[in-house]
């Protein structure tokens, strides 16, 4: 599978590049999402669902058909939510037992493997092979956050194909 992490901020970029070795399966694209051919795009809930449909799910990503013929993917994977619990007065904080989860490894290594499960079936005709990583429709386009590229690195690192050992 190819990643392309993709934003318009060209200061995000090298961070992300600064962050995540370097992989033949990784580029790394100036460009906005309607301008990148690739089977799937990664796409937070908040900006998902009113337009593709699904829930807001904690555990898995969820891979939903794109019918809206907008110039994005034929599919958009929505990645979950790390869990939350409500806080007193308003508010949310990690749910116990999850405080140490990053948001972006969880959002990034559940969409993963719902990827490699989506593939590994012979019911779905279009396999996943490009994925749009697009930072701003994941709320990841920060360029002083470093520690969301780490995460990300994390994820894809636990992955097992975007690196040699």
């Amino acid at each position: 599978m190819n990643i392309y992490i993709t934003s318009q901020k060209p200061q995000v970029l090298a961070l992300w590049k600064e962050c995540i070795p370097p992989s033949t399966l990784i580029e790394y694209r100036d460009v906005s999402p309607t301008q990148l051919s690739v089977d799937a795009i990664l796409m937070a809930g908040s900006f998902a669902f009113e337009r593709y449909g699904g829930r807001p799910q904690r555990d898995v990503a969820q891979i939903l058909p794109n019918r809206r013929n907008d110039n994005l993917p034929n599919l958009v994977i929505i990645p979950p939510y790390r869990p939350v619990a409500d806080q007193e007065g308003g508010g949310h904080l990690a749910a116990p037992g999850w405080e140490d989860t990053s948001p972006a490894f969880h959002a990034i290594s559940r969409s993963l493997l719902a990827i490699r499960e989506w593939n590994s079936t012979n019911e779905h005709l279009l396999a996943i092979s490009t994925v749009n990583m697009s930072l701003p429709f994941l709320g990841m386009n920060d360029e002083t956050d470093q520690s969301t590229p780490m995460s990300a690195y994390r994820a894809l690192s636990e992955c097992g194909e975007f690196f040699v050992t």
